[in-house]
């Protein structure tokens, strides 16, 4: 046994079953962090890259309705002099699937956590955060995924699509 990292994927099923999907631009109610695009790329990277069909309309598969609940830290604009050398950014989704009717299927809230350390240069401290963010959301993609995955799959086996 080595100590590599495996990656194994269990999505055969998605790749067979093609089910579409349409991912709603998520809503963010913090006013200073624009979240949202890192969001909607790290969810429709992972949904791309599992298998299924990315459709243009909501009325054309199941949509995923995501909100950014909380963001923090939120001491993007405090001098970085007094920020701690490490610190932990969190973030609260608010994720629902609707059916083809918008009809919600299933809703959860997911909170994501990462222990970061201060960027050596705060000049580009909004970017290094955007990066960690980025890097946080593209772990948490695939437990997103996971947890609608067995709605998703039950649906359209009842629905024989």
């Amino acid at each position: 046994m080595s100590c590599a990292k495996k990656n194994y994927f269990s999505d055969f099923a998605i790749k067979n079953e093609r089910i579409p999907i349409f991912i709603e631009m998520p809503s963010n109610p913090l006013v200073f962090d624009n979240i949202s695009p890192l969001i909607y790329q790290a969810l429709h990277h992972h949904y791309l890259r599992v298998g299924y069909t990315i459709v243009d309309k909501p009325s054309d598969g199941y949509s995923l309705r995501i909100k950014a609940k909380s963001l923090e830290p939120t001491n993007k604009l405090v001098s970085q002099d007094i920020v701690l050398m490490h610190y932990t950014i969190k973030m609260e989704l608010e994720c629902s699937l609707l059916n083809f009717n918008q009809e919600v299927v299933v809703k959860k809230t997911f909170f994501f956590s990462s222990l970061i350390s201060k960027s050596k240069n705060p000049i580009l401290n909004s970017d290094f955060l955007d990066f960690e963010y980025k890097r946080l959301l593209e772990r948490s993609a695939p437990r997103i995924e996971r947890f609608f995955r067995s709605h998703l799959l039950q649906a359209f086996k009842e629905n024989g699509i």
